[in-house]
């Protein structure tokens, strides 16, 4: 039974697999020549030029390719593998040079910049390249990241750098950040632009306004509003809104102006006015003693006015009618006013001057006194000399009743004397 046991034991022992033969070794590939690599490129498929053309080193070749063959994808293929495996050195150098001054190869100049693998070559390139165009060719066709962010440095046109963002925004995620700040920052100063241009053009719009509109109450404010945010504005302005807004500035200024030199007429006007009705007042607060002088100063007062008037009615243009009529009414009161107090301060210097016995010139007196006071008593405010004027008239009424009585005695003595 042991033995049994034992031959099912080795029996099912595990077989140890066999070796591998060892693989051949495959032998390098051996560069194709000239005659087959033109013969590839000859094949009429257009698929099988194109990989021959991922294949092939041979420059002279290659640029014969991309300006012969009949497809323009393989001509595209080929200047590209053209200018990758261009050999270093002077000659590429001399070539890329070459290349900028002809307008058919302008693009293999570019393809060259783009596309070597000599960072000085490409950075030659780069150099001469001064076009936007240029730029953006090389910026989306190299496959090295300094010479990209290079290109993109020297782009200025707006719209290129957004082509080249959407063209190298997933394989250069560094430079398309760079190139998305700089839309922003275009977009941003022409927003800032535009607000700008819109301030300047509703300066314009409200001076012109102030200029050709009419007269208001605020219109010195909105002048001066406008001006000084026009004086305040810290950019560029185009030569011809500076000049449509100096017309306009011109034109509301004259405005401003004319109101003012009429605003000043105005106060002088109401000053005069206003100077006549204080003298009337002044020579109603008068006492009688005071005449002679309140007197003199308020007929000064009369021809100064008259003068003044004159003068600011030649000059301004319009004449406030009630203010006219102010006036007039203020000229007239303060003349009858001087009037008035004129007889009686004539009245007074008579009396004071005229002896008891002039009975002629006391009568005259109290027929001034008497007339005065008729006058006076037509006014509803008394002037304060008024209030003598009674006193000063029963006075001459009393000296004219004595000489009566003394001539009605001289009378009767010589009637007793000489007899009737």
């Amino acid at each position: 039974m042991l033995s049994k046991l034992q031959k099912l034991k080795w029996g099912n022992k595990k077989q140890e697999p066999a070796a591998s033969p060892a693989l051949p070794v495959k032998p390098a590939v051996e560069p194709q020549s000239s005659d087959t690599n033109r013969a590839l490129l000859r094949d009429p498929s257009e698929k099988k030029r194109l990989a021959a053309c991922l294949q092939i080193k041979d420059s002279e070749l290659l640029l014969q390719t991309s300006r012969e063959d009949s497809s323009e994808k393989v001509r595209q293929s080929a200047a590209r593998q053209y200018a990758r495996h261009l050999p270093d050195g002077d000659t590429a150098k001399q070539l890329l040079t070459g290349y900028l001054t002809s307008a058919d190869n302008r693009h293999l100049a570019r393809l060259i910049t783009a596309l070597h693998n000599d960072a000085a070559l490409r950075q030659h390139g780069l150099d001469q390249f001064t076009s936007d165009a240029d730029l953006m060719d090389v910026a989306i066709e190299t496959r090295f990241h300094d010479t990209r962010e290079s290109a993109t440095q020297k782009i200025q046109s707006l719209e290129v750098i957004d082509t080249v963002w959407r063209n190298i925004k997933s394989k250069d995620k560094v430079v398309a950040r760079k190139l998305k700040e700089r839309l922003s920052e275009h977009q941003q100063a022409k927003l800032q632009d535009q607000e700008q241009q819109q301030e300047v053009d509703r300066i314009i719009e409200e001076m012109d306004k102030l200029a050709n509109g009419v007269w208001s109450p605020n219109f010195i404010n909105r002048y001066e509003l406008f001006a000084d945010k026009w004086n305040s504005i810290q950019f560029d302005i185009g030569s011809e809104q500076q000049a449509r807004y100096e017309s306009f500035r011109k034109q509301a200024h004259e405005k401003v102006e004319n109101n003012r030199q009429a605003a000043e007429q105005h106060e002088a006007l109401d000053a005069c006015v206003s100077q006549l009705k204080a003298c009337e007042q002044t020579l109603n607060k008068s006492e009688a003693s005071d005449l002679d002088k309140q007197l003199t100063g308020a007929k000064e007062q009369l021809q100064r006015s008259a003068t003044t008037w004159q003068q600011l009615s030649t000059e301004s243009q319009s004449i406030d009618s009630k203010l006219a009529q102010g006036y007039e009414q203020a000229r007239k009161q303060l003349q009858q006013q001087v009037a008035n107090a004129s007889a009686v301060q004539q009245a007074l210097a008579t009396t004071d001057e005229t002896t008891d016995s002039n009975v002629t010139q006391l009568r005259r007196v109290q027929n001034s006194l008497q007339k005065a006071i008729n006058q006076l008593k037509s006014q509803t405010k008394q002037p304060a000399y008024a209030a003598q004027l009674p006193n000063l008239l029963q006075n001459v009424d009393s000296k004219l009743k004595k000489q009566s009585l003394a001539d009605a005695e001289l009378k009767s003595g010589i009637h007793k004397q000489f007899g009737s």
